[in-house]
């Protein structure tokens, strides 16, 4: 895909004239991407993440913003005047919110593992904003000019910014290279220019046939042909006298095994084995009403713990935290009110994956709306947990708290 590298060819057109068609240029591959989080993970470097998470754009959520650097080190002898466009493309992995991405030019040296929030690159001029509407495709920007600039100065190329546009709102999450799943890193289609070469002229006659030249030496002994066939066999001789007795042989195999005996009775069973601990787990409600806003995706409250071993469960940032990594079943659940308008979209997310699961649903008139969604995840030791939910009634619409929850959050630990 744009990694081949075509030659300019040349058509004749009336009169002689020539019309050169431009190249597609080799890609110049990623040579770092990573995005920064702010909030609880503003320290945080996911530099080795699959994905590069860009927004949400406005004041609620976590914000996040990805940065893409090029090896150009590739192009050599390639001269800013040879490009005629350069668009960058951006495969779409999921868009949790649509909206628009706006790209800017980075004006600062950063490494991929180690920018953070508390220490991103600086951002310079504005290059475009990129529509994304759906998951799955490919989005792009025409950047000639910031191309053009990197081939003349190398010293400048420190990449792109990646952020959501403030209006509208966007939520969405694109491959880096490190994404082994569906492995579409970002990547720059050049279209560059060149010389022509006008077309082959008809072939000249054939010469004369020139004087034969001096007998060459003796070639060397070719192989030993094939072994003829065998003549018949002769007479058989007279027998020799008996040899002396040979020595005992081996002992033969064993014999096969017999039919085994009846079984003896079967022995009392033992006492069974004390319990072992319980692993990690804990789980923390919100027991009161709280209100979110149409459209816009809001953290789930996270008021009261219930339990907690080895977990932490975090009112103030409204999050479970684990202290041992392994494998566990993480369960949600949201009671919205009764409203009949609209859809209800509840999401769970890791503080270092963001979304690993979603629930959504039609609202029905006269009934409450119950969400719950539960999977079974990897998580790393000081993982957090938390629940985002969203709705599309076009006003404000609370929880419903029964049997002393309107929201509740679980982990258990399952296994290593």
């Amino acid at each position: 895909m744009f990694h081949r590298f075509l030659r300019q060819t040349v058509v004749p057109l009336i009169a002689g004239l020539l019309i050169l068609f431009p190249a597609f240029g080799q890609s110049p591959p990623v040579s770092a991407d990573t995005y920064i989080q702010g909030g609880t993970n503003s320290a945080l470097n996911f530099g080795a993440a699959a994905n590069l998470l860009v927004g949400p754009g406005a004041t609620t959520g976590t914000p996040n913003q990805a940065f893409v650097q090029f090896d150009l080190s590739g192009l050599n002898g390639l001269l800013s005047s040879d490009v005629n466009k350069a668009v960058v493309w951006f495969w779409v992995n999921r868009v949790s919110v649509p909206g628009a991405i706006n790209v800017n030019d980075v004006t600062t040296p950063w490494l991929e593992g180690s920018t953070t929030w508390n220490s991103p690159p600086v951002p310079g001029g504005s290059l475009g904003m990129i529509p994304v509407t759906a998951a799955s495709q490919w989005v792009s920007l025409d950047i000639t000019p910031e191309f053009q600039m990197w081939v003349a100065t190398p010293s400048l190329n420190h990449g792109l910014q990646l952020s959501a546009s403030t209006f509208p709102t966007t939520a969405v999450q694109l491959d880096s290279k490190e994404n082994t799943t569906t492995s579409h890193p970002a990547f720059i289609q050049l279209v560059l220019s060149g010389p022509g070469s006008g077309p082959a002229g008809p072939t000249g006659p054939t010469g004369p046939t020139g004087p034969a030249g001096l007998t060459g030496p003796t070639g060397p002994t070719g192989p030993t042909g094939f072994t003829g066939a065998a003549g018949p066999t002769g007479p058989t001789g007279p027998a020799g006298p008996s040899g002396a007795r040979g020595p005992t042989g081996p002992t033969g195999p064993t014999g096969p095994m017999g039919i085994s005996g009846a079984g003896g009775a079967q022995g009392p069973t033992g006492p069974t084995g004390p319990t072992g601990p319980a692993g990690p787990r804990g789980r923390g409600i919100n027991p009161s009403v709280q209100s979110f806003p149409s459209g816009v995706p809001t953290r789930v409250t996270i008021t009261t713990s219930e339990f907690a071993s080895s977990v932490t469960v975090d009112t103030v940032n409204n999050q479970l935290t684990v202290s041992s990594a392994g494998m566990y079943v993480i369960t949600g659940e949201l009671l919205w009110a009764s409203n009949g308008t609209g859809f209800r979209l509840l999401t769970l997310n890791t503080a270092f994956r963001g979304e690993i699961a979603a629930d959504t649903r039609t609202a029905v008139s006269g009934y409450d709306t119950l969400a719950t969604i539960s999977t079974i995840v990897h998580l790393s030791a000081g993982d957090s947990v938390y629940l985002v939910g969203a709705h599309t009634t076009g006003s404000s619409l609370g929880t419903d708290p029964f049997n002393g929850r309107a929201a509740a959050l679980s982990v258990a630990w399952v296994g290593p």
